[in-house]
């Protein structure tokens, strides 16, 4: 047998699957499963979901050396573990735990996709050396700053989305790759600290403090720009020229900005960027 696979079934235990040596597919989301302690021999394994389930630590998984996909996300575990050995894991999903710092992944060096949102991250020490990681979810935590991410540049998706931010700091200027950048609803007063982000595709401010577009003029790739729900008051605020300046930029999103009750809202932004095929959520004439 190589592979298992069922999902919200109420399992609560795991018995004899240690005598499956050559399972490479495990999957058992959504069930009542509380301790990882079976898993012992199980060497071919590429692949484990428990995704949903109440584990509070992971045991017996120090075997497991050729898994490349690990999900545990929505569980109750306080910290990273038994991953030393894991060489092979490209992608790990730690989303919605009661995570309180990122030690515990010295040894994944090949992670490119790492998703630790929804935990209760301060900072994001202990990343550093995955200087491999393509996507990185830190969404819904408690930072306060932008971490410094110098060493990650081949990141391409970056979430910093409902933090603690007041700034995009200086942290994110070596992320030269990088073509999705999610900050909203944070508190960012000040568009900054992005123009080396010359690939961006979609940058998401939603929900901040904004008053001011600025410093995107050498974001000439840029297709989606999110400003929903900020302070963006006069049309020097949404700064015409340097939009148009940008001939990729496809959508825009200004709705709910003072900006965006006046009458010709829709027809100035369309003429003062004619590249637009979509303001806000309606498609243009």
């Amino acid at each position: 047998m190589e592979y298992i696979g069922t999902t919200g079934k109420k399992i609560t235990q795991l018995k004899g699957l240690e005598k499956l040596g050559k399972l490479t597919y495990l999957n058992l989301r959504s069930n009542l499963i509380r301790d990882i302690d079976c898993l012992e021999g199980m060497t071919e394994l590429t692949y484990l979901e428990l995704y949903d389930n109440c584990i509070h630590r992971m045991r017996d998984i120090v075997q497991a050396t050729k898994l490349q996909t690990l999900d545990v996300s929505y569980n109750r575990m306080r910290r990273i573990r038994c991953l030393d050995h894991m060489k092979h894991l490209h992608t790990l999903y730690f989303a919605a735990n009661k995570l309180e710092t990122l030690t515990g992944l010295e040894g994944c060096t090949a992670l490119r996709l790492l998703d630790v949102g929804m935990n209760r991250l301060r900072s994001a020490d202990g990343i550093s050396h995955l200087v491999g990681l393509e996507q990185l979810w830190l969404g819904k935590n408690k930072l306060q700053a932008v971490p410094d991410f110098s060493t990650l540049t081949r990141l391409t998706h970056l979430s910093l989305q409902s933090n603690r931010l007041t700034a995009i700091g200086p942290g994110l200027a070596s992320c030269v790759n990088l073509e999705e950048l999610f900050v909203s609803h944070n508190a960012i007063e000040k568009m900054e600290n992005v123009s080396t982000l010359t690939k961006l595709r979609v940058l998401d401010l939603t929900h901040n403090k904004i008053s001011q577009i600025e410093g995107i003029d050498s974001c000439k790739d840029l297709e989606d720009l999110w400003l929903s729900e900020n302070d963006i008051s006069t049309w020097d605020g949404v700064a015409l020229p340097m939009l148009a300046s940008l001939h990729k930029l496809d959508t825009i999103y200004l709705e709910h900005n003072p900006v965006s009750k006046e009458f010709d809202y829709r027809m100035k932004l369309k003429d003062g960027v004619p590249s637009l095929a979509q303001i806000d959520a309606t498609p243009c004439r």
